[in-house]
């Protein structure tokens, strides 16, 4: 196997390339002083997630006053293209967080009909 050869092989182990089109993702939550993993999701079919918002909802409130829900919310695109803007579904899911046992409920996934790219809160 000559240098060039080796080359391509270790690249192809450090930055593993998928087909055009091909995503895979996930999204975790940790522990930033223990450095430890609490909860991870993988997000399927071929999907890619390229934003996310943690946010609470006026109507979603604690009846302690004192303790807010916290919700995160993962937009996706299905099949996407970068450079074309082609893709064949766009979603948002949203996730109830759990401050107590750090684990992460899926409330609603959303179809829409454009790129998630950024959010808004509101008073829901």
């Amino acid at each position: 196997m000559d240098e060039e050869q080796k080359k391509q092989i270790n690249e192809k182990e450090i930055d593993p390339k998928a087909a055009p089109g091909k995503w895979a993702s996930c999204f975790r939550i940790f522990d930033p002083v223990g450095l430890k993993t609490l909860s991870l999701r993988e997000i399927e079919n071929n999907e890619a997630a390229i934003s996310c918002y943690i946010t609470t909802f006026a109507n979603q409130q604690s009846k302690d006053s004192q303790r807010k829900k916290y919700f995160l919310l993962i937009g996706t695109v299905k099949d996407f293209i970068p450079g074309l803007g082609k893709l064949s579904a766009a979603f948002i899911y949203t996730y109830r967080l759990s401050p107590y046992d750090h684990n992460i409920e899926l409330l609603h996934k959303t179809k829409l009909e454009g790129i998630p790219l950024c959010y808004c809160s509101f008073k829901g």
